[in-house]
């Protein structure tokens, strides 16, 4: 059996066995893939899109309540990124925790919101004030 068999039997097995796991214990299952995304509008679109294909349990944030990429999130909040009390309460709901993870390629305020986010819930993300440096024009 090639190497390449030998890692298409692996992943597939294992696989499988994530498919049992999440059958039976779908809550457990999105606890340990939860990812806020930050910005649903048009030029994120894409990215929700591959994020749904890996299975990730996407809760989306945007100001517009319309916003495009909306239907492709598992959970949708209406409410501004720089809402910061707003989105630690949308982590607190969801069970967010430091294994879970967050996306944004949207604004700066964005950038903002996920930095605190992450500092809050302990997610991997550059800090605050690493994110003020970047953004300090002067």
């Amino acid at each position: 059996m090639s190497s390449r068999s030998k890692q298409d039997l692996i992943s597939n097995n294992f696989r499988r066995i994530e498919w049992q796991i999440f059958r039976e214990n779908k809550e457990w299952y999105h606890m340990s893939c939860k990812l806020l995304f930050l910005g649903c509008n048009h030029n994120q679109v894409s990215y929700l899109k591959i994020l749904r294909e890996q299975d990730w349990f996407i809760v989306g944030i945007d100001i517009n309540p319309k916003a495009p990429g909306k239907t492709l999130c598992d959970s949708f909040v209406c409410t501004g990124y720089d809402n910061l009390r707003k989105l630690i309460e949308i982590g607190k709901k969801e069970k967010f925790s430091h294994n879970d993870k967050i996306f944004t390629a949207s604004s700066q305020f964005a950038l903002k919101g996920a930095a605190h986010f992450a500092n809050y819930f302990k997610i991997t993300y550059p800090s605050e004030k690493s994110i003020d440096i970047c953004l300090n024009k002067f």
